[in-house]
């Protein structure tokens, strides 16, 4: 009798047991903070970053001035070789500052109508690269680019080759010059100079001198703005990365910071830890930095199941605001 009483009462244990909620497997869990919804700081103009006061970590507010660009910095639109300068460091100019000559002599207008009437042969594209052939004995040949198209019309820029001006040439897509190929007929002439404008601003120093020799996109010269250009943040949050510093030459547009609009926490817990956690959970951490161990709240945004792993990944937002990116945090139950 005693014996199936002790059998009776081990049983109930077992069954009460199985009735309860899985345990936690840690009393915690260690997570990070992390930069979400991110805004870029840009430049609102070309030139040199004059004043350009960010921290990283340091809270911001849409709108917030934080530097200005002082001078701008003035490109060559072309390869080619300066041909004329028409101004000095210090004037204050309106129109052309200097002349650049195209490194190609020629340039070649075309016209489709002169191509093999298939859909392909009267459809170019610019940047391609064309063969070119003089109409009279064929001995004037040349390779150049697509640079402009308007219509059935396109400009060719002529890289290489011998041509005379004036003279009639046909352009082919392949340098046998196939008779099925052709792409065009054309008329060349002579390369104009290029002139680099500017309006009423005042030259600050030059990087080029004439015959000197430029490729698209080298600095030719920089002037001084009538007025500084506020460099401002789009949206508040804390700054995450800085690209920038003050003295820079930048481009328009250029990205100098990034401002997370959010700091999210997360943490990976073990996957028979799942059911602990849903969306809209209230949860509590302490700051790795905090020596007193002062206790946070967060809410928990998301949980997401590893597929592979044996894990859950559990997203939260902090209450606290000015929370630091990448410090380690400590999660606990509330």
């Amino acid at each position: 009798m005693k014996k199936r009483r002790m059998l009776c009462l081990s049983l109930s244990l077992s069954l009460a047991l199985a009735a309860l909620p899985p345990l936690a497997s840690a009393d915690s869990w260690q997570g990070t903070t992390a930069a979400a919804d991110l805004a870029e700081i840009m430049a609102p103009s070309g030139g040199t970053l004059e004043r350009f006061n960010l921290e990283l970590g340091q809270t911001v507010t849409a709108g917030q001035e934080i530097g200005a660009t002082a001078v701008s910095t003035v490109y060559a639109p072309l390869d080619g070789t300066v041909a004329a300068i028409h101004a000095e460091a210090g004037d204050t100019v309106t129109g052309t500052v200097l002349e650049i000559a195209p490194l190609s002599r020629y340039t070649v207008t075309f016209t489709v109508t002169g191509a093999k009437q298939t859909p392909e042969n009267t459809l170019v594209h610019s940047g391609e690269t064309v063969y070119i052939k003089c109409t009279a004995d064929g001995s004037h040949r040349a390779v150049g680019r697509v640079t402009e198209i308007n219509g059935s019309t396109y400009l060719v820029e002529v890289l290489g080759g011998e041509l005379y001006v004036g003279e009639t040439v046909r352009a082919y897509r392949d340098s046998a010059f196939s008779d099925e190929d052709r792409v065009g007929l054309g008329t060349v002439t002579a390369s104009d100079t290029v002139t680099v404008d500017v309006e009423d601003v005042t030259l600050l120093r030059f990087y080029c001198a004439v015959g000197d020799a430029v490729e698209r996109g080298q600095r030719l010269f920089v002037t001084a703005m009538n007025e500084d250009v506020a460099v401002t943040v789009p949206a508040g949050g804390v700054v995450t990365e800085i690209l920038a510093a003050r003295g820079d030459s930048v481009k328009e547009d250029q990205t100098l910071a990034r401002v997370a609009q959010r700091v999210t926490l997360t943490f990976e817990a073990p996957e028979d830890d799942a059911p602990l956690f849903h969306a809209g959970q209230t949860l509590t951490y302490i700051r790795g930095d905090d020596p007193h161990e002062v206790p946070h709240t967060c809410t928990v945004t998301r949980v997401l199941q590893q597929v592979k792993g044996g894990s859950v990944t559990v997203e939260a937002r902090p209450e606290e605001t000015g929370l630091p990116i990448g410090m380690t945090v400590e999660v606990s139950l509330e």
